[in-house]
């Protein structure tokens, strides 16, 4: 029997409205040390909260770029028994 499936994006992108999701989402993003995977989860979070992608992308398409650093603060970190991580701010 043949499943029926659909693309996750858009229920990626229901679930993202949820700002404990969102938290949850960018902080799960940080563990896997890429900064590529951060941007992509932070584009997704801006798409989920209704920005334009094309708006936010050329918005903060250079702040995405200093994202690059994340690796070697992230490693920094680790080396030091620490991890970065995402938390609510209320």
């Amino acid at each position: 029997m043949d499943k029926i499936t659909r693309p996750y994006q858009d229920e990626l992108l229901k679930s993202l409205t949820d700002p404990s999701e969102a938290m949850e989402y960018l902080d799960a993003s940080l563990e896997e040390d890429d900064p590529q995977l951060f941007t992509l989860a932070l584009e997704n979070v801006a798409t989920a909260k209704r920005i334009s992608e094309q708006n936010s992308y050329q918005n903060y398409q250079k702040k995405f770029q200093e994202f690059q650093n994340i690796c070697f603060i992230s490693e920094f970190l680790k080396n030091m028994g620490l991890r970065l991580s995402v938390v609510s701010k209320c």
